[in-house]
């Protein structure tokens, strides 16, 4: 790999980036940024923008969602975790 990746990363890619030694840091660095986002609710604009109508909706399509995490617990210990690679829980 040349470099740290650009772009939107999976799960799969922070647990190969969390392995290599010169990117754990700003792997965790990224995944705290993304497990600080409070997404669970979103605001949706059902009138004009003279006269709003806004309602709040439960977003079913959340960033640790995206990101291929089982939910938003395993997104936040991956940022936190001391070890060098994100557990995958067993169903």
């Amino acid at each position: 790999m040349r470099g740290y990746p650009k772009g939107p990363l999976k799960k799969v890619d922070y647990e190969n980036l969390l392995s290599m030694p010169e990117y754990v840091e700003k792997a965790k660095s990224d995944l705290a940024r993304l497990a600080i986002i409070d997404d669970d609710e979103i605001l949706i604009n059902q009138g004009t923008e003279e006269k709003p109508i806004l309602f709040k909706v439960t977003n079913l399509f959340p960033i640790w969602k995206q990101m291929e995490f089982q939910n938003k617990a395993e997104l936040i210990f991956a940022s936190t975790s001391e070890g060098e690679a994100i557990p995958i829980k067993k169903s």
